[in-house]
C-alpha cells in the first residue's frame, strides 16, 4: 500500500515538475501529512529522524545556492516518511545516475543549452521504481 501512495505522489509531482517545472504546496501538504501521520503510527526511531536528513540536507543546499529546487528536498522529506532512510538515500542516489544520463541524452540530441536544468521527479519516481525490483 505504500508503494502505491508514494508512486501516486512522485507520479504527481513528476506531471507537474515538468509540465509547470513547479510541485504545488498542497501536494507537499497532502503527502506530508500522510507521511508523517505513517511515521508515527510505525513509531519513531532513529531510522524515522534519519529518513528526513536527505530532504533536510537538499532543501539546505537549495536554499544557500538555489542550485536545486526546493521541490526536490520536498519530495525527498515525503519520500523519506514513507519509506525509511536506506530507501530514500538508494532512491536518491539511483535518481541523480538517472538525472545524469537524461541530462546527457537529452543535450546530445536536442543540442540544447543546458540553462534549464534536468527536473528531478521523473528520475526519483524511476528510480523509486526500480529500487521496488
Amino acid at each position: 500500500m505504500i508503494s502505491v501512495i508514494v508512486s501516486a505522489f512522485l507520479g504527481a509531482s513528476t506531471y507537474f515538475d515538468v509540465k509547470d517545472r513547479k510541485i504545488p504546496l498542497w501536494l507537499f501538504l497532502l503527502f506530508g501529512a500522510g507521511a508523517g501521520l505513517h511515521m508515527l503510527l510505525a513509531g519513531l526511531d532513529l531510522d524515522s529522524a534519519a529518513a528526513l536528513l536527505p530532504g533536510l540536507l537538499v532543501l539546505g543546499t537549495a536554499f544557500c545556492s538555489r542550485q536545486a529546487g526546493t521541490g526536490d528536498g520536498g519530495m525527498l522529506l515525503v519520500l523519506g516518511g514513507y519509506v525509511g532512510f536506506w530507501t530514500t538515500l538508494q532512491t536518491m542516489l539511483t535518481a541523480m545516475v538517472l538525472c545524469v544520463a537524461a541530462g546527457l541524452l537529452k543535450k546530445l540530441w536536442k543540442k540544447e543549452n543546458g540553462e534549464q536544468g534536468q527536473p528531478l521527479a521523473p528520475c526519483l519516481l524511476a528510480a523509486y521504481w526500480i529500487t521496488l525490483i
